[in-house]
């Protein structure tokens, strides 16, 4: 017996039975292996765009709240430059890593990097190198699983002033 004589033997109510079971069976599908889990992400991408904008408008008022401050004066950078970018990154509560050193003709080339920065303080520490004179040319900033307002940020390559 096939299922098209199963089906001819079924009664009419018996046939709108089992059509409206297959029907609930395959919207129960639809919802458990399609529509669910799409929400489930969109809620899930949603709640993360939510964080990074909230860290973006922390980020920007941070900036602009340095930039209130009128600092804009080019300051001179005496002695040791291992010793200012050191005594610059402890004003803002900053560690960075052991610092590198590249030489290209009379340029040189400092890198860096700090982890687990508190992004309004590695922005300001940005913002007085380049008022010190000092050119900020690279860096990168990721985002830790950490509380928010904490970055990691690498590769940061800083240019000394020239001297003429």
């Amino acid at each position: 017996m096939n299922w098209k004589d199963t089906w001819q033997n079924l009664s009419r109510r018996e046939r709108q039975l089992v059509s409206w079971g297959g029907l609930a069976l395959a919207g129960i599908l639809y919802y458990g292996l399609l529509l669910a889990p799409l929400l489930k992400d969109k809620q899930r991408l949603t709640n993360r765009l939510s964080a990074e904008k909230a860290l973006y408008q922390h980020t920007q008022r941070q900036v602009q709240r340095i930039k209130d401050l009128g600092l804009t004066e080019k300051r001179q950078i005496a002695g040791d430059m291992t010793r200012f970018i050191n005594t610059q990154a402890a004003k803002y509560h900053l560690t960075p890593s052991p610092l590198s050193q590249q030489r290209h003709g009379n340029q040189v080339i400092w890198q860096l990097s700090f982890s687990q920065a508190n992004t309004a303080d590695l922005m300001a520490w940005l913002v007085a190198m380049q008022e010190a004179g000092v050119s900020v040319l690279q860096f990168r900033l990721e985002k830790t699983d950490n509380p928010a307002g904490r970055v990691n940020a690498s590769n940061i390559q800083l240019q000394t002033p020239s001297k003429n």
